[in-house]
């Protein structure tokens, strides 16, 4: 189920991230970056290390790949390059950011770094920064969404 479903969020992500290019986004970060036969080599390589990664978040990096709509795009009232979102928009925009397996490969090395450095980091289990609020998308200091990564428990 969740493969179909991101396989048809890959096609609306596709079709969202040509729509904005025509209404001149100009994003800050590559505005998609479908997935690679290489993405698809390490997130397995990932989900050995890791014990496992929740069935969604495996289709969305297998089906979707990674999209960043935050950018300027004077159209859509959108200026995240160019300060702080509060002096353009009396709402804050949200526009999609969905990470790469890329990210998940970092995210993953660094929590291994911090529990070498300090086993009781690990004791909360692994948790991934799936995509930053509203606030980070509008380059105010924010938060991120958090998945949680950590394998259950063998019985």
């Amino acid at each position: 189920m969740a493969f179909a479903t991101m396989q048809r969020v890959a096609r609306h992500v596709d079709r969202l991230a040509e729509q904005l290019t025509d209404l001149g986004l100009v994003p800050v970060m590559p505005i998609r970056e479908p997935v690679t036969a290489e993405d698809l080599k390490d997130l397995d390589l990932l989900r050995a290390e890791i014990g496992s990664v929740p069935p969604a978040l495996d289709a969305c990096f297998r089906q979707v790949g990674g999209a960043w709509f935050a950018g300027d795009c004077p159209a859509l009232s959108e200026c995240y390059s160019a300060g702080s979102q509060y002096s353009a928009a009396p709402i804050l925009p949200d526009p999609l950011v969905l990470p790469t397996v890329q990210h998940l490969r970092e995210s993953w090395g660094d929590y291994q770094d911090a529990v070498e450095d300090d086993p009781e980091v690990g004791e909360d289990g692994f948790f991934f920064d799936f995509a930053p609020d509203e606030l980070h998308k509008a380059n105010i200091s924010g938060a991120t969404h958090e998945i949680d990564v950590t394998p259950p428990p063998h019985e």
